[in-house]
């Protein structure tokens, strides 16, 4: 049985003030961080992503603010009760699992890092990267992964 959902990077760059094309997003975020308290995880490979996208966008404009937003967001993460916080470098086969998806050709490690640690952790991986789900799909040794994206994680949690 599965023991949560470990959400792909895209779900928190809201937070960071990046925003992302998914409808409603936010408030759906807020009320199932609420509810679903201590069953819902992310990686440090997204929080990395996360800082380099702002730094990114400070690079771009100049703009002190992308760095100054980020890092009081990563400091907020280090104190919440919503989220639970894997290290993959820490989790047990999730590396070799991320391997795996990277000789099988899926090119960004931190995608491969993070559906390595739903696969070695037992969660549900939560993503919108349709070439990594469907790469996914096709290997026989995850079968035992259960990916959905957005929508369908809203429809079983709320």
């Amino acid at each position: 049985m599965n023991e949560g959902w470990l959400l792909d990077s895209t779900y928190i760059m809201p937070f960071f003030g990046i925003n992302v094309k998914i409808p409603n997003l936010n408030n759906d975020l807020a009320k199932i961080l609420t509810e679903k308290s201590g069953k819902i995880y992310i990686t440090t490979c997204s929080l990395i992503e996360a800082k380099w996208k702002s730094i990114r966008n400070f690079l771009k404009t100049g703009n002190i603010s992308y760095l100054n937003r980020v890092n009081k967001v990563l400091e907020s993460f280090q104190y919440n009760k919503y989220i639970k916080i894997l290290n993959p470098w820490f989790v047990k086969d999730a590396s070799n699992w991320a391997d795996q998806l990277l000789i099988k050709g899926h090119q960004d490690y931190m995608d491969c890092w993070i559906a390595g640690t739903a696969m070695a952790k037992n969660l549900i991986f939560v993503s919108e990267d349709e070439p990594l789900i469907q790469l996914i799909k096709n290997l026989n040794t995850w079968k035992s992964l259960i990916c959905i994206n957005w929508q369908k994680f809203i429809e079983s949690v709320l």
